[in-house]
């Protein structure tokens, strides 16, 4: 009797350390992560993965607003992978985009851009609105003109003008000609009048 009980303990620890390990095994290391192909395909097989066993193979991340944000080297330009957790599995997990912006007005710690998420836009209607500081609480003091590219969770407000989410990073790459910069001014007079 002892000796089944024995056998039938041995069998269950088999199989729950038989289960942990296949879960291990389904989080590849971020090295792995950074180079497969398909992104999308690769974080859709980690939904359902416990927070600790993510966390072991990814180490301690930036929480932040009730995301979990790991930096990681992806493609030369996307520096970020954001999950979301609920009691204890991974639920949502996706890799930051990158967008285009043009500086065409700074107003009390909020900038108006033009964005895009392809290149850099000259094209009012894609007027949108950013605050000036990273989710870090990083600031920056752009000027009208400057152009940066910011690295944010994809997430555009329904507004006019669209507001974007509190990004994760802004890289300044130059600032616009000057022929452009009487552009951005004239057009942001042009937006204003639209409202009058």
């Amino acid at each position: 009797m002892k000796k089944s009980i024995f056998l039938m303990f041995c069998l269950v620890l088999c199989i729950c350390v038989t289960a942990c390990k296949k879960e291990e095994s389904k989080v590849p290391d971020i090295e792995e992560f950074a180079t497969q192909k398909d992104k999308d395909a690769a974080m859709e097989k980690l939904i359902g993965i416990d927070e600790k066993t993510f966390i072991e193979k990814w180490g301690e991340p930036e929480v932040i607003d009730g995301n979990s944000l790991w930096e990681v080297p992806l493609d030369g330009e996307t520096k970020y992978v954001c999950a979301r957790f609920e009691n204890g599995e991974l639920v949502t997990v996706r890799t930051s985009d990158i967008l285009y912006l043009v500086v065409t007005e700074v107003n009390e710690g909020w900038m108006y851009c033009l964005a895009d998420f392809y290149d850099y836009s000259y094209d009012f209607s894609h007027l949108t609105t950013c605050t000036m500081t990273d989710v870090f609480g990083n600031t920056i003091t752009p000027e009208v003109g400057d152009m940066y590219m910011l690295e944010f969770d994809g997430m555009i407000m329904e507004s006019y003008p669209a507001q974007l989410h509190t990004p994760y990073s802004f890289t300044n790459t130059g600032e616009v000609t000057d022929e452009i910069l009487g552009d951005l001014e004239s057009g942001m007079t042009d937006f204003y009048n639209m409202w009058e």
